[in-house]
């Protein structure tokens, strides 16, 4: 069975099989523990720590949380809910959530660019932070794999693609 790991780094655990997406198989290795979020942790909007830079860009944006491993069924399952971005970049995004979600939670996202069509990704919450508007939250999102759908193919998208579809 052929495998393609959806991140450009060679410690995804998400792979692309004949099967759908499926975490990496074999040893498992020590991870952090993974807890929910409180208030006093650390938030990284401030923190301009990142690969790419984020584009404020307020887009439309439907998602379903991922309660199984993600396979191409699950991912492309309806209904998603509606939402919208706070920015986006290559390799992340930010959210408006009514509800705080754990870090560690995995998304199924379909982005609408407004006039350059829908983007598919699953996503990863790293981060999560209250807002001043009451049940607002901002989820801050690791993308694990982007992909675009024509007619003719489903297109895989790494980061280098994603920032040139976003634009300046």
């Amino acid at each position: 069975m052929q495998e393609k790991a959806f991140s450009g780094s060679e410690d995804s655990e998400f792979h692309w099989t004949t099967e759908g997406i499926r975490r990496e198989a074999g040893p498992v290795r020590p991870k952090p523990a993974i807890s929910p979020l409180s208030s006093s942790d650390p938030e990284p909007p401030g923190s301009e720590n990142r690969r790419f830079p984020r584009i404020d860009l307020k887009l439309p944006i439907l998602y379903k949380i991922l309660t199984e491993e993600p396979t191409v069924a699950s991912v492309a399952a309806v209904p998603h809910l509606p939402t919208k971005t706070d920015n986006i970049s290559p390799s992340g995004a930010c959210l408006v959530l009514a509800e705080r979600l754990p870090r560690g939670t995995v998304l199924a996202l379909s982005i609408h660019l407004t006039d350059r069509g829908t983007i598919s990704a699953v996503g990863r919450v790293v981060w999560a932070q209250s807002t001043e508007t009451a049940h607002h939250f901002l989820i801050g999102l690791e993308f694990i794999v982007v992909y675009q759908k024509t007619r003719a193919k489903t297109e895989y998208l790494n980061a280098a693609v994603l920032k040139e579809i976003l634009g300046p």
